[in-house]
């Protein structure tokens, strides 16, 4: 019975998620993206959490003069990311799928956001 229940929640919570966020990389990346993902911390030095957390991000989104960033996600959902949750980029450990990655749980709360790497 807890298994359904948690497969009902899951299937509830999966469907609520916006519709340009995505689970896995693309074909053309390497999978050690989820590595890359689990080790990143935001620029206030929160963990962004693991890699199950990120979703990629192929959608809009805007930087306001503060370095905030808003995510316009497909469905009309608007984030707003502060910009001390920006992922704090350390050298030579560049987003490397080609898109934007917003980590999260419930959209309205993410935890980090990252431009694209190189491959954008």
């Amino acid at each position: 019975m807890r298994v359904l229940t948690a497969a009902m929640v899951l299937a509830v919570l999966s469907a609520s998620w916006p519709t340009q966020a995505h689970f896995g990389p693309p074909d053309n990346i390497d999978m050690s993206w989820d590595e890359w993902a689990a080790r990143q911390w935001s620029k206030k030095g929160g963990h962004c959490c693991s890699y199950t957390h990120a979703r990629l991000f192929k959608g809009r989104y805007e930087f306001d003069s503060e370095g905030n960033v808003t995510v316009y996600f497909d469905d009309g959902q608007i984030t707003h990311v502060p910009a001390d949750r920006m992922v704090n980029v350390m050298p030579g450990d560049l987003n490397p799928t080609g898109s934007a990655v917003i980590w999260m749980d419930d959209p309205s709360m993410p935890y980090c956001f990252s431009t694209p790497g190189p491959l954008a």
